[in-house]
């Protein structure tokens, strides 16, 4: 998971935000920071097309939005932790999703893909990670946090 982290693709959110609204701000940003997306409606599609079949959220305040797309040029990978947590995110548990990860990859990184969601599930079942990321106080301490992962 570190290899793709970007200080650019983190947000940190004070305010109330809903479920879609977080994704598209996160899409957005991976759009406007890298050159990653081809064609940003067909991957806004994919991720809410996921979304539709059933919730990406894991659990204990964790969202991970995902999708393959083949209007991508690399894994995509950004994050925003929603201090307000975001009620209408259906996590599995009731909880509020505080912490949205989006993942995208092009059809052809399929492996990658699959080994970088099953790390964020590894690495946020750890507590003291978890717990760690979600009680950062400003983006400097969330990217900190974030850095500690035992991937």
């Amino acid at each position: 998971m570190i290899k793709y982290l970007n200080k650019n693709l983190i947000l940190k959110i004070d305010d109330k935000i809903s479920k879609t609204d977080i994704i598209y701000k996160l899409i957005n940003l991976v759009s406007e920071k890298t050159g990653l997306i081809i064609h940003k409606e067909s991957f806004i599609e994919k991720i809410m097309a996921r979304e539709a079949i059933g919730t990406t959220g894991i659990g204990r305040s964790i969202g991970v939005p995902h999708a393959r797309c083949e209007n991508l040029n690399h894994i995509v990978f950004a994050i925003a932790l929603c201090k307000e947590g975001i009620e209408d995110y259906q996590t599995p548990d009731g909880e509020k999703a505080k912490l949205l990860i989006l993942v995208g990859a092009p059809k052809d990184k399929n492996d990658e893909y699959l080994k970088l969601l099953a790390s964020l599930s590894k690495a946020f079942r750890q507590d003291e990670y978890r717990n760690s990321v979600l009680l950062a106080n400003d983006l400097e301490e969330l990217i900190e946090a974030l850095a500690q992962v035992n991937d």
